[in-house]
């Protein structure tokens, strides 16, 4: 059994740890189960509890085993110095530990634990998608709401790994997320360093016939130039020593529309320097008709939500999920799967949110982390032991 289940359990206080003992026959009265720990140290955290009369503060570890409290060197450790309660599924008090042992209904949370695993091998894309009838809408929206947080934060994280020595240009991110905005996967990769490699503001100062010239060259369709506006793109391309990415599946892929997609995306970089100055000023900030709606779900909300992230400005932050929720959802598998098992996707947000989700916790199982999954495996009647076990 994985310890994360009855660590579970306990933090959500399922009746099967509610009327638990100590070794010496204690009832045990929880106050506070703590704060659960994903990181070094005891399970749970400042936790507040009461038995044979007595209030404890401190923390609490799990275990499967009692004799895993040796094994993991958690005596020797001082992190542990705190624990006042150490609860197992089976063993025998450490002894001199100057801790209580509290054991579990054994029998009874491996029944349980075997109807969450069978329910979470099942090999479907969505493991809960049979349940989304029973889920409470609060539960839901309130699940989905930090779900798009979540995203916005780890674009965050994506964002400060390129600050060098507290150096930042934001039009430098700005036009290197507008880049990769039109592409998906490799594609957006390869736009992305293209991008990294071209002085923004210089590029912008060009004519438009010279940035489709410097990007038809760098994407090997310089055949398609006059020989003089080819020969001047290759001069900018080796003066400043960018990478050529003729990959044959992109030209395969991307070859026909290409043309047709350039066209979109230079005429969508006319309002860059508009965007990026009024990215800030988020009151007077308007949407622009020929700024696809990807450009603002994948670069301008999440570096608007960046710039509040960084300034501890909540307002800021709110602003780019307001803007997130002015769009349109996307139109993609992830989006369809959720609407096809009958969640409503509204917005952009909601989405991205759907997003998150599926490939941050749907795809790795990662159920007892999910406000759903715990919803479910709380209140369904599938998760339920009616009789105590002797």
């Amino acid at each position: 059994m994985e310890e994360i289940f009855i660590q579970f359990l306990w933090r959500h206080q399922h009746p099967l740890v509610r009327e638990l003992r100590t070794a010496t026959g204690h009832p045990i009265k929880v106050h506070f189960p703590g704060t659960w720990n994903n990181g070094s140290g005891p399970d749970f955290l400042n936790a507040k509890v009461e038995w044979n009369g007595l209030k404890w503060s401190g923390h609490i570890e799990f275990h499967t085993k009692a004799k895993d409290w040796l094994s993991h060197g958690h005596h020797r450790d001082t992190q542990y110095n705190q624990v006042i309660l150490h609860i197992v599924l089976e063993g025998a008090p450490i002894r001199n530990a100057g801790i209580e042992t509290v054991f579990l209904p054994k029998s009874e949370i491996e029944i349980l634990y075997k109807q969450w695993s069978s329910w979470r091998n099942v090999v479907r894309d969505l493991p809960c998608a049979s349940y989304y009838n029973e889920i409470r809408e609060v539960v839901w929206f309130n699940w989905m709401t930090r779900m798009g947080v979540e995203r916005l934060e780890q674009r965050c994280s994506e964002f400060q790994l390129k600050t060098t020595d507290g150096e930042f240009k934001w039009s430098s991110l700005l036009f290197q997320k507008w880049f990769r905005s039109f592409g998906k996967g490799n594609w957006g990769d390869v736009l992305e360093q293209t991008a990294s490699e071209l002085n923004a503001a210089e590029f912008l100062r060009l004519e438009f016939d010279s940035q489709k010239a410097i990007l038809f060259e760098v994407f090997g369709y310089s055949n398609l130039l006059s020989k003089e506006l080819r020969h001047w793109a290759k001069r900018y391309v080796l003066l400043r020593k960018m990478t050529y990415q003729p990959d044959l599946k992109i030209k395969r892929k991307f070859g026909r529309a290409f043309n047709q997609d350039l066209v979109r995306f230079l005429t969508s970089l006319r309002h860059f320097w508009k965007i990026l100055n009024s990215i800030r000023d988020f009151a007077a900030f308007q949407l622009e008709k020929e700024v696809p709606a990807f450009v603002y779900i994948n670069a301008i909300a999440p570096i608007q939500f960046f710039i509040g992230w960084k300034a501890d400005n909540e307002e800021q932050m709110n602003a780019a999920i307001e803007l997130l929720e002015k769009l349109p959802q996307e139109e993609n598998a992830r989006v369809k799967l959720f609407e096809k098992n009958g969640q409503c996707i509204k917005n952009a947000f909601q989405s991205q949110a759907a997003v998150h989700l599926f490939y941050v916790y749907c795809s790795r199982n990662q159920c007892l982390n999910c406000s759903i999954g715990a919803e479910i495996i709380l209140k369904n009647e599938s998760f339920r032991i009616n009789q105590r076990c002797s």
